[in-house]
């Protein structure tokens, strides 16, 4: 059996990711704290499975909708920019 050694700054699949933790654990701490007031959040699992969901108090879907139309420009602007480089 071959060693996965991860290169570029990816991950090994299957072990934890520091980096997914440290954001996760940073978004919890405010929401514990009452400083989010909606929250979505998109997924990639192994084999190409994905989750998607959010929730928020009333009057915050529109403020949530917008939040995901900027994370999905930021996130093809990215894209484009590793593609194109």
């Amino acid at each position: 059996m071959s060693n996965v050694i991860a290169i570029n700054g990816g991950g090994i699949p299957g072990e934890p990711d520091a980096e997914i933790i440290t954001e996760i654990e940073s978004i919890l701490a405010l929401a514990k704290s009452g400083a989010i007031t909606g929250f979505a959040y998109a997924v990639t699992k192994p084999d190409m499975v994905f989750s998607t969901g959010w929730v928020g108090i009333a009057g915050t879907r529109n403020d949530l909708m917008a939040s995901v139309m900027l994370l999905s420009h930021r996130l093809a602007a990215a894209v484009h920019q590793q593609n194109t480089a």
